[in-house]
């Protein structure tokens, strides 16, 4: 049996609830404004509500999020001033985050900054949480990975074709990983922290079990085993806590420094920015792999990015073939994967979402996500060409259709995964 939470998995409270995302327009107007504020260090008066925003005394703080593109000297609205005029990928430009002392102040704030007619867009930035149900219950090791064997890997691995995707790097942008895990040691090629805790430590656990799905050695006689048998793991942590700013670098940091594969076993509410750099991601070839989320029995809403156009959206599958109970639906939805069960490491040390250390069992769709990261990455290496339409139409074509499925539904989407089938596509 599983625990029923009384609400969602969440990361530790963070302060995205009382941050707003400004973006200013790329008129000429809005440029020329800005360059002559930043040259002259006064304040530009065009920006009405935004002036008085950036003035005012419950303001904590304003800073472009992506501060590689600007003089570190800079402060306050120069700062902001200098990366809308400095940023040369115009969908990131203007850009900034500004920090208020509550969620109140914050939706306040947002209301006024959306009257100026000079602002592009304005929110408050949505929390993204962990899309995993703890398990309650004893040492997990007595259920073995039944996923496994149900995505066919097994027969996929048979084949002297089978390919080699050590040079495919799928980047896991979660909790963190514990790289030091015995069956994780030598897999993380890169390991940043894009939060505001200075710990590199998976305090939460969740990624750690992500990454065993996708990368857990094979053959060293201990432990689990991961799909891809050559891994190359880039560890992001933007959870626990979780940080909207961090989260849009690590989006950003994995698009261009060679991720090929995006995990994201995360989910919450819509966010703008964080839909401009995953479509962004996707433009530049990038595939991003999400979970559908865990709230079928809350109401079913829908969660994001899973149903950004371009994702490939996953939903968790049973050992019967069923549906998990909590596995959102919706048209969206890509395929599912074994996501009830799941047995993958955690951290060695005592971590906030698992019972004990080494290894355990999790439902969740962000348990079924990695299978589907794990199989696009082996279906990259043996086709490294192959756009992401073709990856996607290979996949779903090959997904099994599960008793009593005979078309494409919002429940099951195109069917469960089938790694053997997909290799065979592409």
């Amino acid at each position: 049996m599983y625990t029923t939470n009384p609400g969602p998995l969440r990361a530790q409270q963070s302060s995205a609830q009382s941050q707003i995302v400004v973006k200013l327009k790329r008129t000429r107007e809005v440029r020329g404004v800005l360059r002559a504020a930043a040259a002259e260090g006064r304040m530009p008066s065009v920006r009405g509500a935004l002036d008085r925003l950036l003035s005012g005394r419950n303001v904590l703080g304003i800073d472009p999020i992506f501060e590689d593109v600007f003089e570190r000297g800079l402060q306050g609205f120069r700062r902001m001033a200098r990366a809308a005029v400095r940023e040369t990928d115009s969908r990131l430009a203007g850009l900034n985050v500004v920090s208020l002392p509550s969620r109140g102040h914050a939706m306040d704030a947002c209301a006024k900054v959306l009257k100026d007619p000079l602002v592009e867009f304005a929110y408050v930035i949505p929390e993204k949480y962990p899309l995993a149900r703890r398990r309650a219950g004893p040492d997990p090791l007595a259920n073995r990975q039944w996923g496994i064997a149900a995505v066919e890997l097994f027969a996929a691995e048979a084949d002297p074709g089978f390919p080699d995707a050590s040079n495919v790097v799928v980047a896991v942008i979660d909790s963190g990983i514990d790289s030091r895990h015995p069956d994780l040691k030598g897999v993380v090629s890169e390991e940043l922290n894009f939060t505001p805790s200075r710990q590199l430590k998976d305090i939460g656990g969740h990624g750690t079990h992500v990454a065993g799905t996708i990368a857990a050695l094979t053959n060293n006689q201990r432990g689990v085993r991961g799909i891809v048998s050559s891994p190359n793991i880039m560890s992001l942590k933007a959870l626990e806590p979780y940080d909207g700013p961090g989260y849009y670098r690590a989006l950003r940091h994995a698009t261009d420094n060679g991720a090929h594969v995006i995990n994201l076993s995360l989910g919450g509410g819509k966010d703008p920015t964080e839909e401009i750099l995953i479509k962004r991601a996707i433009r530049q070839g990038v595939t991003v792999v999400a979970a559908m989320g865990n709230d079928k029995l809350r109401g079913n809403p829908t969660s994001y990015p899973a149903a950004i156009a371009g994702v490939i959206a996953v939903g968790a599958s049973t050992e019967t073939d069923g549906i998990a109970d909590f596995s959102q639906t919706g048209r969206h939805i890509d395929v599912v994967a074994p996501g009830v069960n799941i047995l993958s490491t955690v951290p060695t040390y005592p971590s906030r979402l698992a019972n004990g250390t080494g290894y355990e069992a999790w439902p969740g769709t962000s348990m079924a996500t990695p299978h589907v990261a794990a199989a696009i990455a082996l279906m990259r290496a043996k086709n490294p060409g192959a756009s992401n339409a073709k990856l996607r139409r290979a996949l779903v074509r090959s997904a099994d259709k599960v008793p009593g499925q005979t078309r494409f539904s919002s429940t099951f989407g195109h069917g469960r995964l089938n790694i053997r089938k997909a290799l065979e596509r592409i």
